[in-house]
């Protein structure tokens, strides 16, 4: 069978459709965890993005779907926006079966233009002159203490991935 062939279209679609699996997340046997593990999977701090990155995706590959043309391959790309989706509902059901705090928006989010960036911030060789020729105090994203925190959370990020265990950082 020729990759890309037609045949290989129709065996790729109908192995991903016939396979699938149409479980609910909440009908799953989730399991008791103990005070520690439970902590752990707390301290983990992407699962606003993961949510959000889940339910994005879903919504992105199934307006997607409805733009191919070929039936069957239009249903599998359906059911895999489907799936994405579904992956957002399964966070969402961790979420509330082991009490994991995160922060989503309220309010649908959307794009909008960012501000200009004034002078000198809106180029580096002018900024750099501010600061050491004009006496210009960095503040904001460059100052100091900004660096000095973004330091600490990229060395405790460091840690954890070579330790596999959440680091604490402290003033």
């Amino acid at each position: 069978m020729r990759i890309g062939s037609e045949a290989h279209l129709t065996l790729l679609c109908r192995e991903f459709i016939d396979t699938h699996d149409p479980f609910e997340p909440e009908q799953l046997p989730w399991p008791e965890l103990d005070a520690s593990s439970v902590a752990k999977l707390r301290d983990l701090p992407f699962w606003d993005e993961a949510i959000r990155t889940e339910r994005r995706t879903g919504a992105k590959v199934t307006a997607y779907a409805a733009q191919e043309s070929p039936p069957l391959l239009r249903e599998a790309v359906a059911l895999q926006g489907y799936e994405e989706t579904r992956h957002a509902a399964l966070l969402d059901t961790l979420i509330r079966r082991y009490d994991i705090r995160v922060r989503l928006p309220k309010a649908e989010e959307r794009l909008e233009n960012a501000k200009p960036v004034p002078a000198p911030y809106d180029d580096s060789l002018k900024y750099l002159r501010a600061v050491v020729v004009d006496g210009l105090k960095p503040d904001g994203p460059s100052s100091l203490e900004t660096n000095i925190v973004v330091t600490q959370i990229l060395d405790a990020a460091r840690q954890s991935a070579a330790s596999g265990k959440a680091v604490r950082i402290t003033d």
